[in-house]
């Protein structure tokens, strides 16, 4: 089983929503140097009374109408949730929702030890409030991998010789075929079509074994069954 966290977050960071003196102050944060800041007010008079009151710059100046502005605003050392969520081994399911000044979250947490670590952590920079913790079997879950995550990474030539394979059963078990008779079908070397294969495996694997290592929480999830023991490779064989 693994825990099924919805987190609702305020905080100065990727979002936050203000009223300043009648208008409404929307901060987006940004990558960039610079985040950005929207400003709404109800009429162009209270616009022009909070523009001067603001620390606002006419050159940052993004774009404006009568009743608001789009502005930069240089903000250093911007906190973030995300980082404080995944480094307690907790995983997002995006999207991340933006609503009412809040961020709202779902998390997969290993353990409820691991909840209340995360929770701590964003208090470090904002408020947090738990709306709903639920055990979830691991075998309902679903995660999408983006297939350019995969592909990108892998030439024509890998991914044919993936695929050829696949079809022929190069990886059942037993195996069905070798590597010398599926080179020979694809008009190859042995050494060729192994070292596209080897490359190909590799682009699939890395990107499997990422999501694995930067989403722990994964890990808990049910497995077929514990497996053989693994042999002690730090003994010398006989």
């Amino acid at each position: 089983m693994v825990l099924q966290v919805h987190v609702r977050v305020r905080h100065h960071g990727c979002y936050s929503e203000d009223v300043v003196d009648g208008a409404r102050l929307v901060h987006f944060a940004s990558e960039e140097d610079h985040c950005l800041a929207l400003l709404e007010a109800p009429n162009p008079h209270v616009l022009e009374d909070v523009h001067r009151a603001l620390p606002i710059d006419e050159n940052d100046l993004v774009d404006r109408g009568d009743d608001w502005l789009v502005t930069r605003c240089p903000c250093q050392d911007t906190p973030e949730v995300t980082p404080r969520i995944r480094g307690v081994g907790c995983t997002i399911l995006y999207p991340v929702v933006d609503r009412d000044g809040h961020e709202h979250f779902t998390v997969l947490a290993p353990s409820r030890e691991r909840v209340r670590v995360m929770v701590e952590r964003i208090e470090e920079i904002g408020e947090v409030e738990l709306e709903r913790v639920a055990d979830v079997p691991g075998n309902t879950l679903d995660v999408s991998i983006p297939m350019s995550s995969v592909t990108n990474r892998m030439t024509q030539r890998q991914l044919e010789a993936l695929v050829a394979a696949i079809h022929a059963g190069y990886y059942d078990v037993p195996r069905r075929v070798s590597a010398e008779a599926l080179a020979k079908r694809m008009g190859l070397a042995r050494s060729t079509f192994r070292e596209h294969l080897r490359k190909g495996e590799r682009a699939i694997m890395g990107t499997f074994a990422r999501l694995l290592i930067e989403h722990p929480a994964l890990m808990t999830t049910d497995l077929k069954g514990p497996g053989r023991p693994m042999q002690d490779l730090s003994m010398e064989p006989p």
